[in-house]
């Protein structure tokens, strides 16, 4: 499952979410099959957007052994999110074993016109420790980024548990001691940019 992305500032038409995978049939009678699924209303229904199985989803020949794809293996896949623009979306991979041999998923993207919108996330200025993290996690940047920058944690399903504004221009902290244990995206939104980072929470 990937953090939900806001799709409310991107082009109406043009933006696609492109990945690229590959993966070969153990035998031509046992098809695994890949789903990819949308949903805008945080994980409560959800629409399959992509679905391939079988020889259409092969991108290599029958393998008997443990598949493991060359560089020529991989195919990648686009598609369209028009229908979801101006929304909240949140997207998950289902991966639907038939007995067969391995599917690999990678270089997953929202693009808007051939732009990716990753291209401006600020992720390697951001740092957060410690993580794994008991109760309060520190965020740092090596710039003044994190001034008048909004903070929000959510968890695996998209759910915001926590939202502050934070004005100090190179750190800030959350108490994350009263959230469950497990795996959340921690958001920083600036004008400078935005980032997104795993944070596991664990007691």
């Amino acid at each position: 499952m990937m953090p939900r992305i806001d799709l409310t500032s991107v082009p109406s038409s043009g933006t696609v979410l492109e990945f690229s995978m590959a993966h070969a049939q153990y035998a031509t009678t046992r098809n695994e099959n890949l789903k990819v699924q949308v949903s805008v209303d945080c994980g409560l229904t959800w629409t399959t957007i992509y679905t391939k199985s079988g020889s259409t989803l092969a991108t290599a020949p029958v393998t008997t052994g443990d598949f493991s794809p060359a560089a020529s293996q991989w195919r990648k896949e686009s598609v369209s999110l028009t229908p979801y623009i101006g929304q909240q979306a949140m997207f998950v991979f289902i991966i639907q074993a038939a007995n067969g041999n391995n599917i690999y998923i990678d270089d997953v993207n929202v693009k808007a016109t051939g732009v990716s919108i990753a291209e401006n996330d600020l992720d390697t200025y951001i740092s957060v420790f410690p993580n794994p993290v008991k109760e309060k996690l520190g965020i740092f940047s090596s710039s003044d980024i994190l001034k008048s920058s909004v903070i929000s944690l959510r968890n695996s399903l998209g759910e915001e548990v926590v939202k502050i504004k934070n004005e100090n221009q190179d750190q800030a902290e959350l108490n994350v001691s009263q959230y469950p244990n497990g795996v959340y995206f921690l958001s920083i939104q600036s004008e400078a940019g935005s980032a997104v980072k795993k944070i596991i929470i664990t007691k």
